[in-house]
């Protein structure tokens, strides 16, 4: 049994957890509001140490919707009918040896109760490893990542999902979201591409949300994420990198040419630059240490999904993300050395898995990813979703399809070669279409270029066609 300190309504302490948890069910007695007020926190029946207090949580829960108190006497015909025989004096002795907490700390004795269950599930997790390693057939490499994982998800927050809740429940959640999102206070991330945004589903990205970012060779995929990146971070949220084909420094530089607007040439070679130069990059780097605080990257080679993912939860603990780039699909290690394994085994394992912790963690996951070849056999050189590389299921577990096409890289002497387009090619909660930017690869930056429509592109469609042919 662990022990936590809760002030009852007389100033007394409570240092006994299950003396705690017979003061909330007292509590939720008293005034069913207070039931909401701790289940708002988080607090659920599996949080209980107590099998009686857990079951009588539970017995409250089916019957909230029923009544307009909680009476003794049917909580414990409902227990009784839970545990399957008569629980009459155990309920009996909650309700004698409760007593009353203080209202205004009821969600900070929901969250005290839902640690220690936490603290509970590590110790279990932690006795599981000291069992397994006294066999002698316990490898570290085996049961290890395993550990590290549930041991993450623990501090991450994630002991245990909501289960099974009502329509009323669900619509009331609903509710609650559309007044945030009138009043411009729902959770999204702003692409910084209003077009896109819009074909989205209105305000860009959304928590729980896969989107895969593809595009063939130097169509800037890796900028585009980039540019997502700091949108996130300087809308005062939480974004980690992993890049696993860049390093940090480089990174960095293309960072400071963005924020800066600065060559990323003359970063790189400070030597070649003007006079202006020194005093344009100062002012960059501390504009990017002011605007991009929430930013986070990890350059570590040879990084295996699940190491992603724990590394991420690890540091959620200190800064929960809104959004996640991964940089890029087709360089994430395999975890095991299945020589038997095929590249669309291997990738359909990555996304079902990354689709998975997007919804888990609440953030947005955005994996960068490249089109197959067939996409430049196409008349005007325009991918579509089905031309993923690798696996169908890119498509198929990805929330977002999100494709770049830059014309000039396929023509030399197309009239706008700054145009780059975002194409929407799948979408659940939104509409496809086609969102016009201005690629600058001087300084690795994207401009909206809001409702602009091309006319001379439809044009060129031909040319490409005679180039194919």
């Amino acid at each position: 049994m662990s022990y936590e300190i809760a002030e009852t309504n007389t100033g007394a302490t409570v240092k006994n957890g299950l003396q705690l948890e017979k003061n909330l069910i007292n509590m939720f007695c008293a005034d069913k509001a207070h039931m909401q007020t701790c289940i708002a926190a988080g607090l659920r029946p599996q949080h209980f140490s107590g099998k009686v207090t857990s079951q009588l949580f539970e017995a409250c829960i089916k019957l909230d919707d029923q009544v307009n108190i909680f009476d003794t006497l049917l909580l414990a015909d409902e227990v009784s009918k839970l545990a399957k025989q008569d629980m009459s004096a155990e309920v009996h002795d909650v309700f004698i040896n409760g007593n009353m907490l203080k209202t205004d700390l009821l969600a900070v004795h929901a969250k005290t109760v839902i640690g220690r269950a936490a603290k509970e599930q590590m110790k279990a997790v932690v006795n599981q490893l000291m069992e397994d390693a006294l066999s002698p057939a316990f490898s570290v490499a085996e049961h290890l990542p395993g550990f590290i994982e549930k041991m993450s998800a623990l501090l991450a927050g994630n002991v245990q999902g909501r289960g099974l809740r009502t329509i009323q429940e669900v619509l009331n959640d609903q509710v609650d979201l559309m007044h945030l999102r009138k009043q411009g206070l729902e959770k999204t991330i702003s692409t910084g591409i209003e077009t896109l945004d819009d074909m989205i589903g209105g305000g860009g990205f959304r928590p729980g949300k896969l989107v895969a970012l593809a595009g063939r060779p130097a169509m800037g995929k890796s900028v585009m994420a980039q540019h997502f990146a700091m949108q996130c971070a300087k809308q005062g949220r939480n974004v980690f990198i992993f890049s696993l084909e860049m390093p940090s420094t480089e990174l960095g530089d293309r960072i400071v040419a963005a924020t800066g607007q600065i060559s990323l040439y003359d970063i790189q070679n400070p030597l070649k630059a003007d006079e202006r130069f020194e005093d344009r990059y100062s002012a960059a780097i501390e504009l990017a240490e002011n605007k991009l605080t929430g930013m986070y990257i990890d350059d570590t080679p040879r990084m295996t999904v699940h190491s992603i993912i724990r590394e991420a939860k690890r540091m959620s603990v200190k800064a929960k993300p809104s959004m996640i780039v991964i940089d890029y699909l087709t360089l994430i290690e395999t975890d095991n050395d299945n020589d038997h394994e095929t590249e669309l085994q291997r990738v359909t394992k990555i996304t079902r898995y990354l689709k998975n912790q997007a919804k888990e963690m609440d953030c947005t996951i955005i994996l960068l990813c490249q089109f197959n070849r067939q996409a430049e056999a196409m008349g005007d050189k325009r991918p579509t979703a089905a031309q993923l590389r690798s696996s169908g299921s890119i498509e198929q577990d990805s929330d977002i399809v999100l494709g770049l096409h830059r014309p000039v890289v396929y023509d030399q002497d197309f009239s706008d070669p700054e145009l780059c387009e975002v194409l929407v090619l799948k979408v659940r909660n939104g509409r496809m279409g086609t969102a016009y930017t201005t690629f600058h690869g001087n300084t690795q930056s994207f401009m909206d270029r809001g409702n602009w429509q091309p006319e001379a592109i439809e044009n060129k469609a031909s040319k490409f066609s005679r180039n194919a042919r």
